[in-house]
Formats: C-alpha cells, structure tokens, sequence
C-alpha cells in the first residue's frame, strides 16, 4: 500500500486529496506547456519518469486508494479513476488521442487493487511510455 495513506483519517483526507494534484498539475504545466527545459535527453526524462512517478502517485496511490479504503466496488473504483485519467489525457494534449490511455490505465488500476503496490505499476506506467515515444 501506498505509504501516505496510513495517515488518512478524515480530517487529513483533502489535504492528501488535493496537494499531490496540485505537484502534478505543477509538473504537466511546466514541463509540457513552456520551454523550461531545452535539452533533448532531459525532455525524455518527463514521459519515461517524470510523468509515470506523479501520475500513478496521484490517480493510483491517493485516488483509487481512498476509493478502496472507503470499501467501494474496485471494478467501480478503477474504471472512475481510469476516466479520469484518460480525460486528464484528453485535456492536455488538446486533442481525443489522450482517450486511448484509457485501456491501460484500466489495466494498471486492476494491477494495483490486486496488489496494492505503486512501484510495480510506475515501473509499467514508465515502460508503456517508452514503447510509444
């Protein structure tokens, strides 16, 4: 289980909720909207580590984790968190190809209500970017 959700109790809850949300909004805008960064070998860094260590942190580690601990349906859970996700796509690269993150965002959300494990799921997040970049 992710490590930050033992601290969970509800008064905590929108805190853990919202501050990796915002870190992530942080990192996709400045890393993808402006030219912070010019070197090619670091631009390569934001969808092969960067992106697949906030992404799966926020949707899979507090998100589909708080839907679990409050004991709701993990087909339920996942496919919620897994739109999302995919809209999230959609709304930053401004075009319906973010729309096809969906399926493997569904199979990385079944893979972490099975196991309960962030690192396994980045790992496979990271991979899936390499294949398509």
């Amino acid at each position: 289980m992710f490590p930050i959700i033992y601290f969970l109790n509800k008064k905590w809850d929108i805190v853990i909720l919202i501050s990796p949300g915002i870190l992530f909004l942080i990192i996709k805008l400045l890393l993808y909207r402006t030219p912070i960064i010019s070197s090619p070998n670091l631009n390569s860094l934001v969808p092969l580590v960067l992106s697949p260590i906030a992404e799966e942190l926020f949707f899979r580690g507090v998100l589909l984790e708080l839907f679990l601990r409050k004991k709701v349906n993990k087909m339920f859970s996942n496919t919620i968190i897994s739109i999302l996700f995919a809209s999230l796509h959609v709304i930053l690269k401004g075009d319906i190809t973010g729309v096809a993150v969906f399926f493997p965002s569904l199979i990385l959300g079944w893979h972490y209500c099975r196991n309960r494990k962030i690192i396994p799921v980045i790992a496979a997040h990271s991979a899936y970017n390499l294949s398509i970049y």
